[in-house]
């Protein structure tokens, strides 16, 4: 059984660290950063066997990508998928259920035990075991000196006194014993049930209590709430295979004498949640639906038994592969008098045979035949570690946990004969600042065998490369056009520190770098993926120094396109008008799906001398803001000035391409020294809200300090229509009228705004555009995602520019309606009945992954197509109408093989 591992992503700009483990029948998944979905589009790989995620920290670092995965996953008809990481997995992925529902697909999570679950000296239990692997988990504390594991336990609540000390049961995927993995342990890996009837019972009495809060619950009660919680947001149930031919005429014997069947009762949407293949189908009560939908989760902490809240761990897992059989010698076995049939099939699986065979004279005696007889010494399991050290105080844990355990000691050595019954063909490395270069890393480093190949992923070792290359090779010739307009992204082909000038590393240390594969059966050593090298068009002209050379008719239209706006300069000499120097810088500009070329929504407004608004922000916007502002934090332009400017995020609903990259950006924004000034504004629907605040019990994200940190403003309390505020959703214990007000008046002192409100758009549930009106003298006004609606007509009547959604072609009108969105002409029209100045058009199907179909024409107002990284200041936008021709043929000759394939995902809906 041969098997592989390939690097998906690396520590970039944009993305973090993803490792995929390939065999012929499955792939496992270690850590989802930012971005890992589109990195997937752009390495153009096959996804549909993925089976298991691994997370190695829950959290923005780690995790930004796993919703949009999921999503991924399920809308491709992949019908289970397996979560591993440490505590607090199962909190993070539930506080999503606002958002990240869907039916096709089953997701158990395992919260990997704080400690052990075996004492130091025994084998642990895997976390994961299948057919191909086993996982064990190792975590990592810095908060406890003087112990290999410390004794911290998981609480999902604040109370103390006597709690009871829980680790979960390690996973198997099917109630049979897992096949020999690792050292002759084939003992089958307990299955934990979904529901326990006693404490389903206490939470249905507790959910009958007027004034029942799950923010309450703690211990056993807090994680089954949480894991109800799941099993809503996915309630697959795999269907049993269909019986074979032999069952069906077996069972057509007996159907004559058994009673008829009972139809089987309507599944309720939410209320049947299967846990999956191989454990019950237990359904969850109506009584609880609302309550697991709507109500706020258990609080959820890192506590001691003490009741101390201590950091969170961060796991290291050793990966085991499968113990291969040794080769079966047809010449010995027929020397024996084995022939061929199922006795051989006996053999390989270890069995004994009996067979007859002749003595020589004529006479049948019986012989035994035992499979060392015939086949060969099996192969010793193979394995892959992977690290994580954020921290030089994780080494010294890190160090114990290898150097103090005789299981994992045997994975870290030099010996032969640990290399021969224990072989490590591969080390990742995930290394925080100041890991790499300390002594005792690189001693540990070396103390694996020679034979050993390492790669490391390091910030400050690590080029900075484009990720997204067809995106690049696009903007090189865009920049040709207009520098200003469309500048390059940021990127670094050098390290700051190369690898080269770090003393002391093992000989086979290499970076960790996008598109390498290693072999691990048979032991390959890390190649380049040559496909990857050949779609990157972007990489090879920066490198060279020279500007990209274009086709005659790519000059000849470039140069039609500058000369008709030189004409336009040379005939406008009108005065600036109020706006005019405002910027918008679209970051993504799809809809549902990232592609090559887009990512999802968001757009920055930059308003000269008071601060940046975002409005929306789907995944992958943080890594936007740096390629397009850079991360030296010496620029006075740079990503973290753009970040301390930033003083408003507006998130008009909870469809999750509209705001999984917020936490991420408030994670980025605790690490800014000093700390802003004054408070980040974050206006959203309350599901929004609830969402990050539940985040924040795993990763502090600033939530609720006033001061500096981030402040949240119902969406719902600035509607236009001053009779709409009493919808807002003030059951939530987060929100307060009063405050709300106070913040956004203080939220509008400080930009300079007039009127912040907030209109009610037609896309199911609470979704909302926004109108920013400044003293200064403009409007703006973004549609959010809707149908083509009065409300924002008559709400953003004569505004400056109008950026509206258009995500469907005029052919897809009927389409457009079903899935409340907007076609192209109908987004025009809304900003001609607005009497808008200028009308940006954004949140473009995947579809369109390059280029939406030209709906230019005689309008009354300039009309622009919003591409991402696009620098356009609101006085400029004329500009797009000249070099529309010289856009499209830019597209037109950026075309890559397999460009089709991004069409075909547009079928699927978010």
């Amino acid at each position: 059984m041969n098997w592989s591992a390939s690097v998906l992503s690396t520590v970039s700009s944009d993305t973090e660290p993803t490792l995929v483990i390939n065999f012929d029948t499955a792939k496992y998944i270690f850590n989802v950063g930012e971005n890992t979905s589109r990195s997937w589009l752009q390495a153009r790989r096959n996804w549909r066997k993925a089976r298991g995620i691994f997370l190695t920290s829950v959290g923005t670092k780690r995790c930004t990508g796993l919703p949009g995965l999921l999503m991924f996953f399920a809308d491709a008809q992949m019908p289970r998928m397996d979560v591993v990481g440490p505590p607090g997995l199962t909190h993070y992925l539930a506080s999503m259920r606002s958002f990240l529902w869907r039916s096709q697909i089953a997701v158990k999570t395992v919260d990997a035990p704080a400690s052990p679950s075996a004492p130091v000296g025994q084998q642990p239990d895997p976390v994961y075991r299948d057919s191909n692997i086993s996982v064990f988990a190792i975590p990592l504390y810095t908060d406890a000196p003087g112990s290999v594991y410390f004794p911290h336990v998981w609480n999902s609540s604040v109370q103390t006194g006597d709690k009871r000390k829980r680790s979960p049961s390690p996973y198997t995927t099917s109630k049979r014993p897992a096949p020999s993995t690792a050292d002759g342990d084939d003992s089958a890996a307990a299955t934990t049930e979904l529901v326990t009837g006693s404490i389903l019972d206490r939470l249905l009495a507790k959910v009958s209590v007027p004034g029942f809060s799950p923010y309450d619950l703690h211990e056993e009660e807090a994680e089954e709430w949480r894991r109800l919680v799941l099993s809503s947001m996915f309630p697959y149930v795999e269907p049993p295979p269909e019986p074979k031919p032999a069952e069906m005429k077996q069972k057509g014997k007996k159907a004559a004498d058994a009673p008829p069947a009972e139809a089987a009762a309507p599944a309720v949407p939410g209320e049947n949640p299967g846990a999956g293949p191989g454990t019950p189908n237990n359904a969850i009560p109506r009584a609880l639906h609302h309550a697991l939908r709507y109500t706020r989760l258990p609080l959820f902490s890192h506590q001691d038994a003490n009741g101390e809240s201590h950091a969170p761990p961060t796991l290291c897992y050793v990966v085991v592969g499968p113990r291969v059989r040794g080769k079966f010698d047809v010449q010995k076995a027929e020397a024996l008098g084995l022939g061929r049939g199922p006795q051989r099939g006996r053999l390989t699986k270890g069995e004994t045979v009996t067979v007859e065979v002749d003595d020589g004279n004529g006479n049948k005696i019986q012989r035994v035949i035992r499979p060392e007889d015939c086949i060969g010494p099996s192969e010793s399991p193979r394995a892959v570690i992977v690290l994580d050290v954020p921290t030089p105080a994780h080494i010294d844990p890190l160090i114990k946990s290898f150097s103090e355990s005789a299981f994992y000691s045997r994975y870290h050595s030099q010996s032969d004969e640990n290399r021969a019954e224990h072989p490590v063909e591969l080390v990742v490395h995930m290394c925080g600042q100041g890991v790499l270069e300390d002594p005792r890393y690189k001693d540990f480093m070396n103390g694996f065998s020679k034979d050993t190949n390492q790669l490391v992923a390091s910030r400050e070792h690590t080029p900075d490369p484009l990720t997204f290359t067809s995106f690049g090779s696009t903007q090189l010739r865009l920049n040709q056009l207009d520098p200003e307009l469309f500048p390059l992204p940021h990127f670094r082909l050098d390290a700051a520190r190369p690898l080269a000038s770090v003393p002391g590393l093992p000989p086979k240390t290499q970076l960790l770098r996008s598109n390498i594969t290693v072999g691990i059966r048979p032991p390959v050593d890390p190649t380049i993926d040559p496909l990857s090298v050949e779609d990157d068009k972007f990489h090879p002209v920066v490198a060279s120094g020279l500007p990209l050379s274009l086709t005659s008719s790519s000059l000849e239209i470039f140069a039609e396109a500058k000369r008709s706006v030189e004409q336009r300069h040379a005939d406008n000499a009108a005065p600036p008008k109020p706006g005019d120097d405002v910027l918008l810088v679209p970051l993504g500009t799809s809809s549902s799906l990232p592609s090559k070329f887009r990512n999802v929504l968001s757009t920055l407004v930059q308003i000269p001398g008071w601060g940046n608004v975002l409005l929306d922000a789907g995944e992958g916007t943080w890594g936007q803001l740096t390629r397009a502002f850079g991360d030296d934090p010496s620029c006075v332009s740079g990503v973290w000035q753009i970040l301390r400017e930033l003083k408003c995020i507006y998130i008009s609903h909870v469809h999750g391409d509209h705001h999984i990259g917020l936490a991420r950006i408030l994670a980025m924004r605790q690490r800014l020294q000093p700390q802003p000034a004054e408070p980040l504004y974050v206006i959203a629907p309350s599901a929004v809200m609830r969402y990050i605040r539940e985040q924040s019990d795993v990763e502090d994200l600033g939530v609720d300090r006033p001061e500096n940190g981030v402040v949240t403003v119902p969406a719902a309390q600035l509607n236009w229509k001053e009779t709409y505020k009493s919808r807002m959703h003030a059951a939530q214990p987060f929100i307060s009228r009063r405050a709300s007000w106070n913040a956004v008046s203080d939220m509008c002192q400080s930009l300079g705004i007039e009127r912040f409100t907030t209109v009610d758009v037609v896309h199911g549930g609470q979704c909302y555009g926004c109108v920013i009106k400044h003293k200064d003298g403009w409007t703006l006004v973004f549609s959010g995602d809707t149908i083509p609606t009065d409300n924002l007509v008559s709400a953003g009547a004569g505004a400056t520019v109008l950026i509206h959604e258009a995500t469907l072609g005029d052919d897809q009108e009927e389409m457009a309606k079903a899935k409340q969105h907007s076609t192209f002409s109908q987004a025009v029209d809304i900003g001609r009945r607005m009497n808008a100045e200028k009308v940006l058009l954004t949140h473009f199907s995947a579809r369109y992954p390059k280029m939406p179909p030209s709906v230019f024409s005689e309008n009354s107002f300039p009309l622009a197509i919003a591409l991402d990284f696009a620098r356009m200041k609101i006085g400029d936008l004329w500009k797009f109408n000249a070099y529309l021709p010289a856009i499209e043929h830019c597209f037109e000759e950026t075309a890559e093989e397999g460009d089709e394939d991004e069409v075909d995902l547009s079928k699927v809906s978010w």
